[in-house]
């Protein structure tokens, strides 16, 4: 049986052997033809030898996240082999160097702790392939056994070719000429020997539509990250100024705008250390300039004074806190989503923020774009909750729409106001709680900041009447950001209300979550998802209602205690009887919440704890 355009595929290999230059590479061509591609990559927390591996699911319809059962393995080594022929599919097959690794699948330590007999062995003679591709008198360079591998891949499943070198010259474009042709040399020595021993053998196969030759460059869909699409609203809200310290999984937003920061105009700083990052974010945006930062929890925890001086002296910044498993260093290359009740309360003393949680990459772009403007317009923090799955994942996505994107600054102590008042009161108290701010340069806008408490005017005060008025004026802003930011506006529900299963969730479980209920529909199970955007302010009525109208509850979380599932009940009274959760590191598969929701409607237990390697337990 031919499954066509439906395929799971993974590169392993040791870090620093070439495995993410080969995923992006099959990927890439793959979204060539009009495919669509999640891809997501897992590694360890060190810069080279240990495993890691790059999973890219190609398909002909929409996907949102990725399957555990493997069709195609490239082994870059025999660890990669011993590490995942358990997640084989039935059929599925395994490229490796069968001139380096004696591979017999009668070796239960080859197969894990069961003998496999369903998988499909494809020894290539790379090293014989890689020096045919050399002169006599020149040195192989045996790293090509990666290009040649993925060709071959491409040749088990018939794609077509021209896909594939197109690919490699767009990747390689600003290289020399001649790295662009030896790579597609390498890639078509794989295609071409897989087509003569072993065509037809492979049942996976992937066709394309010659997508880029049909449509329009508007209509064409882009590979994306969560990070990137993240950096990409900040760019067009206007950033002028990013500071950071490196940190995994933050730092690619980083580089993205290092890379384009010339085109973009705006200025990245590496700072010593995260506190002279939110500190440098919050001198900018007192400047005037739209300015951000972005770290992991470690990070966050060295910025907790800066959050506290930014809502203080009410200086809008952003702050990007993409999540990873603690607590200390914790798991710093994997996943989890347990920072949220962190980002809520973090600080000393109490002060307002905004946190705002995408869950797919168009929501990366529109909260990219959408937190400067309230950050502004309110004069107070916001942070972007995010998470390693979302910020690393590569999607096919549609370009982002900029309709309806228009930049406010907010209240601005004009030169006429300030002559109208007759002074400048920074700290004004005003009925919303919001004063206009004067920028830099501004004649007669002279005024005194502090990380004290403080009067209208900025000067120091322990007066009990002036703290209750400068707590109360703080606070107060928070009901305006609820008129601006309407609870319509921080959540989304999909699916038919009447389902016998209702779903809560929040970030980057959302694909594997939109992925897994059309798997249950098929299934014969009806579900629906409410989907939170914002733990501050919370939609506390909306997520209510659709609660209080549920038959059956169930939250899905990548963290150990449910967080979210408390905040709802602290915020709404609701207990959610059913709670999915997986706190290993590693983030959810939709087949895996598939399993999960059975396990819930069959035998109702109060929580299920899910983990890799078909790892379950219910409680």
């Amino acid at each position: 049986m031919v499954i066509l355009n439906r395929v799971c595929w993974m590169a392993g290999g040791p870090q620093g052997g070439g495995v993410n230059v080969s995923a992006d590479l099959f990927a890439k061509a793959c979204v060539a033809g009009g495919l669509n591609v999640f891809g997501n990559i897992e590694y360890n927390s060190n810069i080279k030898g240990e495993h890691s591996f790059y999973r890219v699911r190609a398909w002909d319809s929409n996907i949102r996240s990725h399957v555990n059962l493997v069709n195609l393995l490239v082994a870059l080594d025999s660890e990669t082999i011993h590490t995942h022929a358990y997640e084989m599919a039935p059929g599925g097959g395994i490229i490796y160097d069968g001139e380096e690794i004696n591979l017999d699948m009668s070796d239960k330590g080859v197969a894990g702790v069961t003998q496999r007999t369903d998988i499909r062995l494809f020894p290539l003679p790379l090293t014989t392939i890689v020096k045919s591709l050399y002169g006599p008198n020149e040195k192989p360079n045996m790293i090509m056994k990666n290009t040649v591998m993925v060709g071959a891949s491409f040749g088990f499943l018939e794609y077509d070719f021209s896909l594939v070198e197109r690919t490699i010259r767009q990747m390689f474009k600003n290289k020399k000429p001649t790295v662009a042709d030896f790579n597609v040399k390498a890639a078509r020595a794989g295609y071409d020997h897989a087509k003569e021993n072993y065509e037809g053998i492979f049942e996976c196969k992937l066709q394309s539509d010659h997508y880029y030759d049909r449509k329009s460059p508007d209509e064409r869909h882009m590979l994306i990250r969560g990070n990137e699409a993240l950096a990409m609203g900040a760019v067009k809200a206007g950033l002028k100024y990013y500071a950071y310290y490196p940190i995994t999984p933050a730092t690619p937003i980083a580089h993205y705008l290092e890379e384009h920061s010339s085109e973009c105009n705006v200025h990245v700083e590496q700072t010593e250390d995260e506190i002279a990052s939110v500190c440098s974010v919050i001198g900018a945006a007192h400047t005037g300039v739209r300015a951000m930062t972005s770290t992991s929890g470690p990070g966050f925890c060295l910025m907790l004074e800066g959050l506290g001086f930014s809502s203080l002296t009410e200086t809008p910044i952003v702050i990007g806190l993409i999540q990873r498993p603690g607590p200390s260093t914790g798991m710093p290359t994997r996943q989890d989503q347990s920072d949220i009740r962190f980002a809520l309360h973090a600080g000393h003393g109490e002060s307002p923020r905004v946190i705002m949680i995408p869950g797919d990459v168009d929501e990366c772009f529109q909260i990219g774009f959408e937190s400067f403007n309230i950050a502004e317009k309110f004069q107070m923090p916001v942070i972007i909750l995010s998470d390693k799955h979302l910020g690393e994942s590569y999607i096919t996505s549609k370009w982002f729409s900029e309709e309806n994107m228009a930049v406010d600054r907010g209240l601005i102590a004009t030169e006429e106001y300030i002559k109208k008042k007759g002074s400048y009161n920074r700290y004004e108290i005003t009925e919303s709680g919001i004063s206009p701010r004067a920028i830099p340069g501004t004649p007669l806008g002279m005024f005194r900041t502090t990380g004290d408490e403080h009067t209208e005017y900025g000067s120091i005060s322990e007066d009990a009447m002036e703290r209750i008025k400068m707590m109360d004026k703080r606070f107060r802003k928070m009901h305006e950001v609820e008129k601006y930011y309407p609870e319509e506006k921080r959540i989304k529900v999909y699916g038919d209300l009447r389902a016998d299963v209702s779903i809560i969730g929040w970030g980057s479980t959302k694909g594997a979550i939109l992925d897994a209920m059309e798997m249950l529909k098929n299934d014969g199970v009806h579900a629906n998802y409410l989907q939170i955007l914002s733990a501050s302010p919370f939609p506390s009525r909306s997520v209510k209602k659709f609660l209080d109208s549920a038959k059956k509850r169930i939250i899905i979380e990548n963290n150990y205690s449910a967080l979210m599932s408390g905040i709802i009940r602290e915020m709404t009274g609701v207990l959610i009887e059913h709670k999915i959760v997986k706190y290993d590191g590693r983030p959810f598969s939709c087949d895996s919440i598939v399993n999960g929701i059975k396990k819930v409607i069959k035998d109702s237990p109060r929580e299920v704890i899910l983990g890799e390697q078909g790892y379950e337990r219910a409680l």
